[in-house]
């Protein structure tokens, strides 16, 4: 989906509420080599 004339990824999908997550990204940019961007997130679902 382009953002700002840029093109961009999203996606959208659901997380059991029981567990906890590591969610681990890693971006990478055309004509940028070695340069990559990692970035690790955790993710509990709060409880009422």
């Amino acid at each position: 989906m382009p953002i700002n004339d840029s093109m961009s990824f999203g996606n959208f999908f659901r997380l059991d509420t029981t567990m906890p997550y590591v969610i681990h990204l890693r971006i990478r940019r055309t004509g940028v080599a070695g340069k990559d961007i990692e970035a690790k997130f955790r993710y509990q679902h709060p409880t009422p």
